[in-house]
């Protein structure tokens, strides 16, 4: 393990080794998704320990995605449900992307409120 929390397994024979080693949720993300990751694919940890490689909290993601996670320091704890509570409240554009920076989820929300009458 690293010392910022990574794990990393034996594997020189991976393609994307790094002096034999590769990153151990790099490797569970592969077999979830039934294919090697790309440059461009990002494992990001659910609950934000890097030691923590359970497929259930595993989720691979965009770059930008990811980079809007976390410089807007969202814990990606909100449910459905607070998020719409939120949208109801009037809570809109930026400020809703730090909280929500999936695009789909928030048009996704915002449709169901819409199929219920609430908006």
């Amino acid at each position: 393990m690293r010392p910022d929390g990574y794990r990393l397994v034996w594997m020189p024979e991976h393609p994307d080794s790094h002096t034999g080693r590769v990153y151990e949720h790099r490797l569970v993300a592969e077999e979830m998704l039934g294919r090697r990751l790309t440059r461009d694919d990002i494992v990001h940890h659910k609950n934000g320990d890097p030691g923590d490689n359970r497929p259930e909290n595993l989720e691979v993601v965009s770059k930008l995605w990811h980079q809007r996670h976390h410089a807007y320091g969202v814990s990606g704890r909100y449910s459905d449900e607070e998020i719409k509570e939120l949208m109801l409240a009037g809570v809109r554009g930026r400020e809703l992307r730090k909280l929500v920076p999936s695009t789909y989820r928030t048009v996704r929300l915002r449709r169901e409120l819409r199929e219920e009458g609430r908006l």
